[in-house]
């Protein structure tokens, strides 16, 4: 449907100026909660696009979801109408936070598994195996 007119000579250049206006002046509009909503709505149709027209994978939807953090905080719940929860006992925060700890020290020692295994740390079949194999 608008393969024609992607082919014409001024379409390259005035989607690449489009583009860049976009990611030139996006944030200002997500920040100004007057036109957030609708900045936001942009930034659906804009990657929407860009992930029927490119393969780039996972680049569009990890884009459209981390504009969500330009609403306020409580937007999940005034989106459901439910009244904030009680902060969670004592009880209850202690485990959360060794779970959250180990998953932080996970994530910090674990790209420095090479120091520990030599070279060998890729994941495909060839290097499990090691050379020669």
């Amino acid at each position: 449907m608008i393969g024609p007119l992607l082919q014409q000579a001024w379409a390259p250049l005035a989607l690449s100026w489009a583009g860049f206006l976009f990611d030139a002046t996006i944030v200002a509009w997500l920040l100004w909660p007057r036109t957030r909503r609708l900045a936001w709505g942009v930034v659906v149709a804009f990657h929407g696009m860009t992930w029927l027209l490119f393969d780039i994978g996972m680049f569009p939807l990890i884009m459209v979801t981390s504009t969500l953090l330009f609403f306020p905080p409580d937007w999940p719940r005034r989106l459901l109408r439910r009244p904030p929860a009680a902060p969670p006992a004592v009880a209850t925060r202690r485990p959360l936070a060794a779970v959250a700890l180990a998953f932080c020290l996970f994530q910090a020692l674990f790209p420095l598994r090479s120091h520990v295994l030599g070279d060998a740390v890729l994941w495909d079949g060839w290097a499990c195996a090691g050379p020669g194999a």
